[in-house]
């Protein structure tokens, strides 16, 4: 169970780093849809997507897809609060707007309920938010929103990479035998190896990433025992410093009968005989 609870962690962390990215993503192409030149985010509005808003569309992501419904409607929901806060000078972009704030102040309640946000700050975050509406519909910007909406940086997945364990070309050759052994090492197996400290581990491989390439091992205990990179790993492989052990999920017990039966038949008379 303890194992369990531990993969099942790691493959959700797996999952959340990349979602985060393509959140992140999403909200910079957002605000890049306004005009740089007259495009201005009120300090609520920009509170509400930093925060609350990026956790709901985080928290859709994850649970429906991004080809699901729910998500094509968080993204609309945060392209209508960005358009909603832009003076309007027109009758017929007021008139849009006042029809849109009902629905558009509900999609939002809701959002952030649905994520647990703290409801005090909801509620001033919205009362400002309707402040904004009003200057929109004056068709005067909001006297906070002096800055102009950001221009969108590009968003990467950063991974820290231990170090190798080993230096040389052949380390980051994919056709490389102990690189491959490595990526294609059944999980459930069992590795002995020395750690940096010089102590003899034992330690059976029940994770590893597919983005990264990461291994995580536990004990008997199904607790953490180390985590390697997959170069590390390899390395490791390459200079005999860790060797996968066979047969250790039999129970002590059975083994030692099963040794203690082979021995057996090795001293039977008709084998002495031969």
């Amino acid at each position: 169970m303890a194992e369990q609870r531990l993969t099942q962690a790691r493959d959700g962390q797996e999952s959340l780093q990349p979602a985060r990215v393509r959140v992140g993503e999403q909200i910079d192409a957002l605000l890049g849809e306004c005009s740089p030149s007259d495009c201005r985010i009120p300090d609520v509005v920009g509170q509400l997507l930093s925060s609350g808003w990026r956790d709901v569309m985080l928290l859709t992501l994850l649970r429906e897809g991004e080809q699901s419904e729910a998500w094509q409607q968080a993204v609309e929901t945060a392209r209508n609060l960005i358009w909603s806060v832009q003076p309007k000078t027109e009758v017929a972009e007021r008139q849009r707007l006042l029809k849109a704030i009902p629905e558009l102040l509900k999609d939002i309640r809701q959002g952030l309920n649905n994520i647990s946000f703290d409801q005090h700050r909801a509620a001033v975050m919205l009362k400002e938010l309707q402040a904004c509406h009003i200057s929109a519909l004056r068709g005067v910007p909001v006297v906070d929103a002096g800055v102009p909406a950001p221009t969108p940086k590009p968003v990467e997945a950063r991974v820290e990479q231990p170090e190798p364990a080993g230096s040389g070309q052949d380390m980051q050759d994919p056709q490389d035998e102990f690189r491959r052994k490595a990526m294609e090492m059944p999980l459930g197996a069992w590795l002995d190896w020395t750690d940096d400290q010089g102590v003899r581990v034992r330690g059976k491989l029940s994770w590893r990433s597919e983005l990264t390439g990461n291994c995580v091992f536990v004990d008997r205990r199904g607790i953490k025992l180390a985590e390697m990179s997959l170069v590390d790993f390899a390395g490791r492989l390459r200079c005999a410093n860790a060797r996968e052990i066979e047969d250790l999920e039999t129970p002590l017990m059975d083994r030692a009968l099963g040794a203690m039966m082979d021995a057996l038949k090795r001293t039977a008379p008709e084998n002495r005989a031969r």
